[in-house]
């Protein structure tokens, strides 16, 4: 686990929250029927997707290191109160690094989450900044290619993750927002793998109400 990513990510949730909280005075509330009113109201199911790239950090046998990771989601969430989302989210992660200094490292995540969110309506069908929580679960296959003349390693596994996430969502007509999100995950690899990641992680896609 690395505190630093998690301060950082910390530190990225309360900017948006105290930015989206200081424009209160200034911002009209939303408009019944626009873009934003109807997105954020109780009863609401919206599906989305989102594709991501980053640099995470990486330990193995008691050495750091980096890898980078594309990521491809697919959500759905339901308003189960005005402003209050709770969905699941379905991944697939695809690692490639160097663990150990001793080979290259090629992994597949693919996992489940629970994911809740608290939507900020203050920028009046503009912007609609929102942070939330996740927990998830699924199945690893990691494959290290040494560069010592011996055989591939390969191993699979059950895996559990948990996310911070901050970001904000631009309405581009009553049905179709554009979502850009910034989003720490730490993942609990099996033991036998001894390798941790944990990183910050840029993501954008869309999201349709329908």
């Amino acid at each position: 686990m690395n505190v630093t990513r998690i301060v950082a990510a910390l530190v990225a949730v309360g900017f948006v929250a105290g930015s989206a909280m200081a424009q209160t005075k200034a911002a009209a509330a939303p408009v019944a029927g626009t873009a934003e009113g109807a997105f954020l109201k109780n009863g609401t199911i919206v599906y989305g997707g989102n594709l991501g790239y980053s640099v995470y950090s990486v330990e193995a046998g008691g050495m750091g290191g980096q890898a980078s990771l594309l990521k491809v989601n697919g959500t759905v969430d339901y308003f189960v109160m005005d402003n209050l989302s709770v969905g699941l989210s379905g991944n697939i992660d695809w690692l490639r690094g160097k663990l150990n200094d001793v080979g290259v490292a090629n992994a597949t995540l693919t996992y489940g989450e629970l994911v809740g969110r608290y939507y900020f309506p203050v920028c009046n069908d503009r912007l609609i900044p929102y942070v939330g929580a996740s927990l998830g679960a699924g199945y690893g296959i990691v494959s290290i290619n040494p560069d010592l003349p011996i055989d591939t390693i390969s191993q699979g596994n059950s895996i559990t993750t948990w996310g911070l996430q901050t970001g904000f969502l631009v309405p581009l007509n009553d049905t179709v927002l554009l979502d850009t999100c910034i989003k720490y995950t730490d993942y609990q690899m099996p033991d036998s793998w001894g390798v941790s990641m944990d990183g910050l992680q840029i993501s954008m896609g869309l999201k349709i109400k329908l």
